[in-house]
């Protein structure tokens, strides 16, 4: 559901834009293949605003992510604080977050 997404993610963006930390996320159960980059937290420098108790895959096997397929690519556009490589999980300017439980294979 595209649309579903894109609402998501202009969303998350709009909160970051007003200095509103993103919170408590959990990315959990999801099986995520051909993409450049898998999953990807950027918050704040700010160390006030920063995000903070994300989780992505959870605290068990049966809440883990399966991410396959991914990177190979030049990315075709760049982000304040993103490094501009290939990475499965990339989390950045976050506070106690937890990445556990996450099957992660075929690097392209």
């Amino acid at each position: 559901m595209p649309g579903i997404r894109q609402q998501f993610l202009v969303q998350l963006v709009m909160q970051q834009l007003l200095v509103d930390p993103i919170t408590g996320n959990k990315i959990y159960g999801n099986s995520i293949s051909n993409v450049m980059m898998g999953i990807t937290f950027i918050g704040t420098a700010t160390a006030a605003f920063q995000d903070a108790g994300n989780d992505i895959g959870g605290s068990s096997v049966a809440t883990g992510n399966t991410i396959t397929n991914w990177g190979g690519n030049i990315p075709l556009s760049t982000y304040a604080s993103n490094s501009g490589i290939s990475y499965c999980i990339f989390i950045n300017h976050q506070v106690a977050d937890n990445v556990s439980y996450n099957t992660i294979t075929s690097v392209r």
